[in-house]
């Protein structure tokens, strides 16, 4: 083992097709066979022996203790080591010294190993920020305005109107409702740091993201 890996992503089928090309057949584990030969009288409790017998000699006993030890992390150390040796990993610290020299040569190369720090991009958990980000900052922002008379009485009627169209929904009632929302956002920005994002700027920012990222 060259290196403990904390590994967030491990795609285990690929590397084990890779490995088993690399290698000319796909190694599952690894056995170990170890030998002991000890004393008879100091014998413990308890014994893992898988062979056990006596040598004839002071009664002495030699244990043999096999060990099979399955590939799961050490995997991706031994494809890095084959393809290292193979000279087909490129090394992106090493190999590139610029931006441009990044643009020019990595498109050429077949497999990349790259070391520093980096940022994952959810595009899913991202969407559902948007989604919320409204929602958010009224519950933030209205609540540090909880003393204020217009965002007393703002918040009055909606609840008041939520509770009638509960008891049947009507048109103008709800068209009635819209505008009221579309005010209290006003007041709160009006009267805190809040910034209301636009909902069809939202809409074009989600369809933005699956266009480029399908399954979101």
């Amino acid at each position: 083992m060259k290196a403990i890996r904390d590994l967030i992503y491990f795609d285990y089928d690929k590397a084990k097709s890779l490995h088993s090309q690399l290698s000319g057949g796909l190694l599952q584990e690894i056995t170990r066979g170890i030998e002991n030969e000890n004393n008879a009288s100091n014998e413990l409790g308890f014994d893992i022996k898988i062979i056990k017998a006596k040598t004839g000699e002071g009664e002495k006993e030699r244990t043999i203790k096999t060990e099979r030890v399955e590939l799961y992390h050490e995997l991706l150390n031994e494809i890095e080591s084959n393809l290292t040796a193979k000279k087909i990993l490129k090394d992106l610290n090493s190999e590139l010294t610029s931006f441009n020299e990044f643009l020019e040569k990595v498109p050429s190369f077949t497999y990349i190993k790259a070391t520093g720090w980096t940022t994952f991009e959810d595009y899913g958990r991202f969407t559902n920020i948007l989604d919320n980000m409204n929602e958010i900052q009224r519950l933030v922002y209205a609540s540090s305005l909880e003393e204020h008379p217009e965002v007393i009485v703002a918040r009055k009627q909606i609840d008041e109107m939520r509770k009638s169209l509960k008891r049947g929904q009507n048109t103008k009632e709800l068209a009635k409702l819209k505008v009221m929302e579309k005010n209290f956002d006003k007041l709160i920005q009006e009267n805190s740091d809040a910034n209301l994002l636009d909902e069809t700027f939202v809409e074009r920012v989600k369809i933005f993201i699956k266009t480029l990222n399908p399954i979101v």
